[in-house]
């Protein structure tokens, strides 16, 4: 990929090249991006797109903008002569690392058409289904992996509105590990979430707080489409529980 560069900062020139090829498939094909120029235009003009270049020719581009916590790729593309090379992970993997060193957490995607998710799936992103969509999630820094084992402390997440312990089974847990003398984890908890999801804490083997995603620990844990938990402290304990 010696030959392909990666430019964050393209110029109304680069623009009409996509514009041109857009065009051009969505006339032979019906298929493509071009319905969505407006959209492309907008994040143009907010310095919200990333393109690929090989000799001297966009062959790719990559719509985002940035969230709170995280970067959302709302397009991408490759040009129809130029796909199943690897040009399309090289600029997927370049924009990850510009989100990284903007601070993002994690990046996230709605899979659109349906058959993009299996490419998704293949350089290391998390499907997972948000109000009827089919998104796709990939954590940009270390986190605490889930866990395969249950240990005496972890955190549960039941991903259903309201806990019943006869009527669930766990859908995900992870072991806690705290740097030493402190509140804090090692590694954060990212994870896809509905803000009514439940979460539990077990501590020593016993449950000390169960409460909705939006409401656990006093809302002192971040809630945007992942759950993110950094800290744990008994004090932010709720009163209510289920």
């Amino acid at each position: 990929m010696n030959n392909i560069k990666i430019d964050f900062a393209p110029t109304k020139q680069h623009l009409k090249e996509i514009e041109n090829w857009l065009i051009d498939e969505d006339l032979k094909t019906d298929e493509g991006f071009y319905c969505n120029w407006d959209t492309i235009v907008y994040h143009f003009e907010n310095n919200e797109l990333i393109i690929a270049i090989l000799d001297n020719k966009v062959i790719g581009f990559i719509v985002y903008y940035f969230k709170e916590y995280s970067a959302y790729i709302d397009i991408a593309e490759i040009h129809p002569d130029y796909r199943k090379k690897g040009y399309g992970t090289f600029l997927v993997n370049k924009s990850l690392e510009y989100f990284i060193s903007k601070d993002s957490m994690y990046v996230e995607l709605h899979c659109s058409p349906d058959s993009s998710n299996t490419y998704w799936q293949s350089i290391g992103f998390t499907m997972f289904d948000m109000i009827g969509k089919t998104m796709a999630f990939k954590p940009l820094i270390k986190t605490l992996e889930i866990a395969n084992e249950i240990s005496d402390n972890r955190i549960e997440l039941y991903c259903v509105r309201g806990y019943n312990p006869n009527r669930h089974t766990t859908n995900l847990i992870w072991n806690l590990e705290f740097k030493e003398g402190t509140k804090q984890l090692i590694n954060p908890i990212i994870y896809p979430s509905m803000s009514f999801y439940v979460l539990r804490w077990i501590k020593d083997g016993k449950p000390i707080e169960t409460d909705e995603v939006k409401y656990f620990q006093n809302r002192n844990i971040i809630v945007s489409s992942c759950v993110i938990i950094k800290e744990l402290n008994e004090n932010l304990i709720n009163d209510y529980a289920y």
